[in-house]
């Protein structure tokens, strides 16, 4: 087994999807832990500043450079313990940071849960916006702007791509599922 990365645009479902994979595997007597990096740079925001915060918090407070910094700090932990069977959910920028590329470069399987940005930006209006979007910005255009940006980083890491659009979660981890199985990617039958 190796790690799986979920990588993709801000509300594509990375998050719930990593739930999802690990809660399955699970039930199968093969458990897998599931870290998300947003968790991991809240918790170490809060044992640096002692202060219990959202990641949009953080970055509203304190800039994208001091963001990006615990991101890639956050990531180099994760990364640094030894654990041979994960999921991890990427935040939806932490492959900007050339740091992150490398440290990523080889050390796992990625897949890219593609969504049209439609349904990104339904997500967003129900759940609220990334903290780089300010309310005074167009979403909309913000969303097309990042997505010029990121998404050639997801295609390039990715060997796994999944479309999100009109799939439910239990969907979206069968779409997984098949893709690493049919794919004779390996890394899944001991999951």
């Amino acid at each position: 087994m190796t790690t799986l990365f979920l990588c993709g645009l801000p509300s594509c479902g990375k998050t719930t999807i990593g739930r999802a994979l690990s809660k399955m595997a699970s039930s199968q007597q093969r458990p897998i832990p599931f870290f998300d990096l947003d968790e991991q740079i809240e918790a170490l925001y809060s044992i640096e500043t002692h202060v219990k915060v959202s990641c949009r918090e953080i970055y509203q407070r304190n800039g994208s450079d001091f963001f990006r910094h615990l991101e890639e700090t956050s990531l180099f932990t994760l990364l640094s313990f030894p654990e041979p069977n994960r999921i991890i959910s990427l935040g939806g920028g932490t492959l900007l940071s050339r740091v992150n590329q490398s440290r990523l470069s080889h050390a796992g399987h990625f897949i890219y849960l593609k969504a049209p940005l439609s349904l990104l930006y339904k997500r967003m209006q129900l759940r609220g916006a990334p903290a780089f979007l300010s309310s005074s910005y167009d979403w909309m255009e913000s969303l097309s702007q990042i997505e010029k940006e990121r998404v050639p980083l997801y295609e390039k890491f990715a060997q796994t791509t999944i479309e999100v659009e009109n799939l439910d979660v239990h969907e979206v981890v069968r779409a997984i599922e098949q893709k690493l199985l049919h794919g004779k990617q390996l890394l899944w039958h001991s999951l």
